[in-house]
């Protein structure tokens, strides 16, 4: 049997509270699984799951998606309570646009793979070119349902593609509920998948990239499910710079072919997908 789930403060009447009772007593309705089955069913861990219902904040449009369906309920109708619920500038939730109401003829539909031509792969620090070293870790892969690039909850994807574009990276993984810590360098992986070194899919030329470097990328795939956070630890719950996602960003290669690196490891202002194509 599970670990019980925090309750949520009976004075807190906030929408994100409402929405996280509303999502346990879908639960309760469904027989009450355990976070440990509902991972089993929607590819996403445990405390990802359980945090969707703690009612601390709007958790990820990807996850409620999967959590609902796995439970029953009307994806439609809870889709529907998410986007009423307020985003981190008080706005309204951010709705990634669908291919008929992107603006511009020339939206990508991120469903299609569109070939990339690009240059070699440029990759910095912010004063230096970036030497080679180390191992990125945290990564968790799962099977199973797995929805097409989970997104930053508080960012929408551009509209349309943008070509080559220079993202940060950040190797920084949750320590408890409020801070992060400093994880050894990332990677480039010739699959979007985790665990290259022990695996055998490491890209050509080794490179290693610390907190600060920068890379071009020219698409974007859905791959392993990586997080920054502890599956197996529900102190990071409330984390509020805990992410997970299935997306990765694709960097051209000197020999012509393409390095993946997880979104997780990307500074929050360059995830979501940044309007790039799919990686074909």
């Amino acid at each position: 049997m599970g670990r019980p789930q925090r309750p949520i403060p009976d004075d807190d009447r906030s929408p994100e509270a409402e929405f996280g009772r509303a999502l346990r007593r879908l639960r309760a309705d469904a027989g009450d699984p355990t976070y440990a089955q509902l991972q089993r069913r929607t590819g996403y861990s445990d405390t990802t799951l359980s945090a969707a219902a703690s009612g601390r904040g709007r958790p990820s449009r990807e996850v409620v998606q999967a959590l609902v369906v796995a439970l029953g309920g009307d994806a439609a109708e809870w889709d529907e309570r998410w986007r009423a619920l307020p985003a981190p500038d008080g706005g309204r939730a951010a709705v990634p646009p669908s291919a008929d109401t992107a603006d511009g003829a020339g939206a990508a539909d991120p469903g299609e793979a569109v070939p990339v031509d690009a240059p070699a792969p440029r990759w910095r620090r912010p004063a230096a070119m970036a030497g080679v070293a180390g191992l990125a870790a945290v990564a968790v892969a799962v099977t199973g349902f797995q929805l097409a690039g989970a997104e930053d909850p508080g960012r929408a994807p551009a509209s349309s593609p943008s070509g080559p574009v220079i993202v940060t990276v950040q190797n920084e993984v949750t320590a408890g509920p409020a801070a992060m810590r400093e994880d050894s360098p990332a990677y480039l992986s010739s699959r979007p998948e985790n665990s290259c070194r022990a695996r055998g899919c490491l890209a050509p030329g080794d490179a290693a990239f610390d907190t600060g470097d920068t890379l071009e990328v020219v698409c974007q795939v859905t791959g392993e499910r990586t997080t920054n956070g502890n599956d197996g630890d529900p102190a990071d719950d409330a984390n509020p710079e805990l992410f997970t996602s299935t997306r990765w960003y694709g960097s051209r290669l000197p020999d012509g072919s393409l390095g993946y690196l997880a979104e997780t490891w990307i500074s929050p202002a360059d995830r979501g997908g940044l309007g790039l194509p799919r990686c074909g």
